[in-house]
């Protein structure tokens, strides 16, 4: 006996698998376990039953163009190729397609479409229409061999002959039923029928689901024509009771909807003919009660009545107005007299202050005349003696200076002159000392004080915000605006950061 490494008898069982026909095409109902959607989109889950379990994987690419994917406790027919990993040398089901099975299988996709339909708004009641209440035409989409249409028939027979019933013959369960309801349907919404029923007798839920069909929904949807829905018994509810515009719990119930018993229609004929009599006899009463107001209104207010009414005001209005109008002339003339006798008061008035006043400034006039020549004697009167006395001072000024000169000799004068001059440069001499002696002075002070002007304003060079030296990074914070004070000018600064240094 030869002696296996483990790589090659997994090797060994993996090509034995590959060549067995039956293992790689087979099919495997179980339930799901361990259920993990990879972000790649592979599948790993667990398939098992009360003995056994066996792991499971479908590839991204057979997973593409699935709508419906398992949850944990589904019931799966897997079909696929049994396979062994070599590594862990662990038997694996490599899944190339899926199909969920049982009650469980039928519930989530029923509600998953329900969720849908209803998110767009397919069974929004703003939608339905109303069923008529007295049809005349109706049709009826359903086996024309099952039990729904016999009831149908037998309701209308009992209730009422005369509604006319339009059948359209359509498979209600298995392959293609869907295709001819919805044939059925748009056929019958094109004859202009009152009503339609969709109907089918009770059934399992595998039975019924064909009418839990997208295409058949939103065909109900677009119908003109009303339609109820009466597929089932009262528990069974499908995606077509949910889109028509009225559910049936059987389909009796929606014969019963559509047709009125004719004893009941003459009973409601009768009761309508009653309370059309009570309302015409109100009505009547009502408007002879208005007839009576109006012939009460013509008698009292007829043409004639009217216009005697009207001479009579016109009469009193007239004598209003004459009184109204001498009065007023009275008033006015009374007034216009008044105002003369003031118009002459004042004009008298300012005849007199004017002659008043008249008299006033022809006596100040002579007044200021009188004034005005004495003061003009006056003044010729000083000017004469004024000149008289400016001619003696300089009669005797010229006698003093005559005297002098002649007491005065050359030489005298001359050395007078010339001391004169040396005391003149001497005083220019010490004036020009003087003065650059002060400008020096001035000068010294002038630099001493710069230099101190200058230490004085070093001093307060430096960075300020909002008026204060700032001398920690703790007094600034980022996004502050702050001022920098330099020899020449200052700088406008933002702080950005802020660097802190160790001590």
């Amino acid at each position: 006996m030869s002696v296996l490494k483990v790589s090659e008898l997994t090797n060994y069982i993996s090509k034995y698998l590959k060549l067995d026909y039956f293992i790689n095409d087979l099919s495997v109902e179980g339930e799901v376990s361990n259920y993990n959607r990879h972000s790649s989109g592979n599948l790993f889950f667990s398939l098992k039953d009360d003995n056994s379990k066996i792991d499971c994987f479908m590839s991204v690419v057979d997973t593409s163009e699935i709508e419906l994917f398992p949850e944990e406790g589904d019931r799966l027919i897997i079909t696929g190729a049994v396979t062994l990993s070599e590594k862990t040398s662990k038997i694996i089901f490599v899944v190339r397609s899926f199909e969920l099975s049982g009650e469980g299988s039928l519930l989530r996709r029923f509600t998953l479409l329900k969720e849908k339909l209803d998110k767009e708004g397919l069974f929004d009641p703003i939608h339905k229409k109303q069923i008529p209440k007295f049809p005349n035409k109706i049709g009826v989409v359903t086996s024309p061999t099952g039990a729904a249409i016999t009831d149908i028939l037998n309701v209308m027979k009992r209730r009422n002959k005369n509604i006319d019933i339009l059948i359209y013959p359509s498979l209600v369960q298995g392959e293609g039923a869907a295709e001819t309801i919805i044939e059925g349907l748009q056929t019958l919404d094109k004859m202009k029928l009152d009503c339609i029923i969709l109907a089918r007798g009770g059934g399992s839920k595998e039975d019924l689901f064909v009418f839990n069909d997208e295409n058949i929904a939103r065909t109900i949807f677009k119908l003109n024509t009303p339609i109820i829905s009466a597929v089932g018994h009262e528990i069974d509810f499908s995606i077509s009771d949910y889109v028509a515009d009225l559910r049936a719990p059987t389909p009796s119930a929606a014969a019963e909807l559509v047709s009125c018993k004719l004893s009941d229609m003459i009973e409601n004929i009768f009761d309508l003919k009653k309370r059309m009599d009570v309302s015409i006899s109100n009505k009547l009463i009502l408007r002879d009660t208005k007839l009576q107001r109006l012939r009460y209104g013509l008698n009292s207010h007829s043409p004639t009545l009217l216009i005697n009414e009207n001479k009579h005001k016109l009469s009193l209005y007239r004598d209003r107005i004459t009184w109204s109008t001498r009065d007023r002339i009275t008033s006015n003339r009374l007034k216009v007299i008044k105002l003369k006798n003031f118009k002459d008061r004042l004009i008298a008035e300012n005849i007199n202050r004017h002659k008043i006043n008249l008299k006033n400034y022809r006596f100040i006039s002579a007044s200021l005349q009188n004034n005005l020549y004495y003061k003009k004697t006056r003044l010729i009167y000083n000017k004469n003696s004024l000149d008289k006395y400016i001619l003696l001072e300089i009669k005797k000024a010229y006698q003093n200076n005559k005297a002098i000169y002649n007491e005065i000799s050359f030489r005298d004068l001359y050395f007078k002159l010339k001391h004169l001059r040396i005391d003149i440069n001497s005083i220019e001499s010490k004036i020009k000392s003087n003065i650059d002696s002060i400008l020096q002075n001035n000068m010294l002070k002038l630099n001493i004080l710069k230099s101190k002007l200058d230490m004085e304003y070093r001093k307060n060079f430096g960075i300020y915000k909002e008026g204060k030296l700032i001398k920690s990074v703790n007094d600034v914070e980022v996004g502050s605006t702050i001022k920098s004070l330099l020899e020449d000018g200052i700088l406008n600064l933002e702080v950005t950061s802020i660097e802190k240094v160790r001590k």
